[in-house]
């Protein structure tokens, strides 16, 4: 992460763990890109940076859940893998039911993740149209 220690220990406001061209299986958007952070490395940032550094700001465990639990968490994902890289690579292996099944159950294990680590407000937004991107246009 691209974070100074001292930048860490400021957290207030907010951290973004996007990553371009990312996705919810650690394979995708690495055909396109090499140095992309997947959703489960997102979730492994937060844990290991926003809950360690944020954490201590708080003078008790009850303080610090009630502040996440307020947080607000927006997670857009899935356009990426349903667009670019099954026609790239998954169309192969998957048939587009298997493959979305496979999304979903990636999904719902890193937002349990997320539950679990004290996150309870969540902004999923919808999978933006596919073939809209600049990269789709182009190709």
């Amino acid at each position: 992460m691209g974070m100074s220690k001292i930048d860490r220990k400021r957290i207030q406001t907010g951290v973004n763990y996007a990553s371009g061209s990312s996705g919810l299986l650690p394979q995708n958007g690495h055909f396109l890109h090499k140095n992309v952070i997947n959703f489960f490395q997102q979730v492994d940032l937060f844990e290991n940076t926003t809950m360690e550094d944020l954490k201590s700001k708080f003078d008790s465990c009850k303080g610090f859940t009630q502040y996440l639990s307020k947080s607000l968490f927006f997670i857009h994902h899935a356009g990426n893998d349903l667009g670019l890289t099954f026609e790239a690579e998954m169309a192969k292996k998957y048939s587009i039911d298997k493959y979305a099944k496979l999304l979903i159950e990636e999904f719902s294990k890193q937002l349990k993740r997320l539950y679990t680590l004290g996150a309870r407000k969540f902004f999923v937004s919808n999978v933006s149209p596919l073939g809209c991107s600049p990269f789709s246009i182009n190709t």
